[in-house]
Order: structure tokens, then C-alpha cells, then sequence
């Protein structure tokens, strides 16, 4: 991480957290973070039905991250609709998309993540 000024770090949002992949890497590099600038994206479904409530669980996961690594202070959220495939995921996944409505599709937004990148490539060059 040493040579880069700019971490960008995503994670798709499952039962309203992120990874915990990711919740180890902002632990583990919290000190390097601290010097860095951060990004952080997320990527659910909740966006497409419910996109007030999915604002705020994704908002909340990242919250959650930062109360576990209080040094990681991202200076960009994107919030991003995913794809859904009920044939690809697990018999308990299934049940709790059905329960909460999800849209089965892709209702990926590449014009959104365009947006978000080139404001994100504007922050870094500023």
C-alpha cells in the first residue's frame, strides 16, 4: 500500500454488512489507511426496492466498519445496485431475498459507477 495516496476498497452488502474480509483489512491496516485517502463502495439489491432504507443499510455497514477501524474515514461512498441470481445462492440466502422482496435481475448501473469513479478520479487529482 505504500506507493498509493488513494485505497479504494468495495464489498457487496449481505444482511446488512459488509465482508468480513473487509472489516479485517481496514483492522489490520488501520495505521496505513490513517495516511491514505479512502474510497469505499458497496453493492446490494436493497437499492432497487427500497432505495431510502438501502441507502441507509449500506451507510450503516460502513459505520459498523469504522467502529471497528475508527482511522479508516472514507472520503467517498458509492452506493451501487447489484444483480440477483436466486439460483446462485444458498437455500437460507433465498429464503431471507424473498422475505425482504429482492428483485431478481441485474439492475447494475454502469452509468452510476462511471459517475462515482470520475468524481472519485476528480477528489484524487484535486
Amino acid at each position: 500500500m505504500t506507493p498509493f495516496s488513494t485505497v479504494v476498497i468495495g464489498s457487496p452488502i449481505y444482511g446488512g454488512a459488509v465482508r468480513d474480509e473487509i472489516i479485517s483489512f481496514c483492522e489490520l491496516h488501520e495505521i496505513a489507511l490513517i495516511e491514505k485517502r479512502v474510497a469505499v463502495f458497496t453493492v446490494g439489491v436493497l437499492p432497487v426496492y427500497d432505495r431510502v432504507g438501502g441507502q441507509a443499510e449500506h451507510e450503516g455497514a460502513i459505520e459498523r466498519v469504522q467502529l471497528r477501524a475508527p482511522g479508516v474515514n472514507p472520503v467517498s461512498h458509492g452506493i451501487f445496485t447489484g444483480a440477483y441470481d436466486p439460483e446462485k445462492v444458498n437455500f437460507v440466502s433465498r429464503m431471507l431475498m424473498q422475505k425482504k422482496y429482492a428483485p431478481a435481475g441485474d439492475s447494475r448501473d454502469p452509468r452510476a459507477i462511471q459517475a462515482w469513479v470520475d468524481d472519485l478520479a476528480q477528489q484524487i487529482a484535486a
